[in-house]
């Protein structure tokens, strides 16, 4: 902290300054860098996420009955856990599908197996039905695709 006056005031006008041109260079970089078509990349995949939910919720009533029964009501004593694992998926190669039937078959070995495996595929251009074959209990795996690729993390 300066003991003078004039660094002082130096040092406060320097810090206002590169605020001010803090926010100003985010501003700028915000329009230079094409945050619009991001946002709207981003507006796209969320319908999409919304659309394909709408699409598959009532799909699936095996694996939402695993689900149901691993959990105990209010106040009727401790519920029994329940593992679910999802994998976001996507496949362009012959390679691609090995890799996901390996991740397949090595959650399938776990001490504690996933009482429901939820494959969301962001529309693979390769076939992964060949990959499902290496989860042992069909009832307990469940693949939804999305309507549109989305992109990663979506």
């Amino acid at each position: 902290v300066p003991k003078s006056m004039y660094w002082t005031l130096t040092f406060v006008l320097l810090k206002i300054v590169g605020t001010i041109g803090g926010y100003r260079g985010r501003a700028n970089f915000a329009r230079r860098s094409g945050l619009q078509p991001l946002m709207k990349w981003r507006e796209r995949s969320s319908d999409a996420v919304s659309r394909t939910f709408e699409t598959f919720k009532d799909h699936f009533p095996e694996a939402a009955g695993i689900v149901r029964g691993r959990t105990s009501s209010w106040g009727q004593g401790p519920a029994e856990p329940c593992l679910a694992v999802v994998l976001p998926v996507f496949c362009r190669t012959a390679q691609d599908v090995q890799e996901f039937r390996s991740t397949l078959i090595a959650l399938s070995r776990q001490t504690r197996r996933a009482d429901v495996v939820v494959v969301v595929d962001d529309e693979s251009p390769a076939d992964l039905a060949a990959a499902f074959g290496a989860w042992p209990e069909t009832k307990s795996l469940v693949s939804v695709r999305m309507s549109c690729n989305c992109g990663p993390a979506s």
